[in-house]
C-alpha cells in the first residue's frame, strides 16, 4: 500500500508492474480486502524505473487507488 501523498495523488495505491500483469486480471489482496484490477492500462499513473540490480533491463508500474471490490 502507497500513500497517495508520495504519487502527487489523494488516498491509498497498489502498484502493479508491467512484467506478467499487463495482459491479465489482478486480485488485490490487503488485510483480508479484496480489489479486482480488470485493466493494467487503466492505471492512475506509470512510472517507469531501471532495474536496481543492473541488469540492463527497465519496468513499469501501473498504481491504482485502492478500492475494496465489496460495499460496507
Amino acid at each position: 500500500m502507497i500513500d497517495g501523498e508520495k504519487l502527487g495523488l489523494k488516498g491509498q495505491y497498489v502498484a502493479i508492474p508491467d512484467r506478467g500483469y499487463k495482459d491479465a486480471k489482478v486480485i488485490v489482496d490487503y488485510l483480508g480486502v479484496k480489489m479486482t484490477i480488470p485493466d493494467w492500462h487503466k492505471a492512475e499513473l506509470f512510472r517507469r524505473f531501471h532495474d536496481q540490480f543492473r541488469r540492463g533491463i527497465a519496468y513499469t508500474l501501473g498504481y491504482f487507488k485502492f478500492v475494496s471490490d465489496t460495499k460496507a
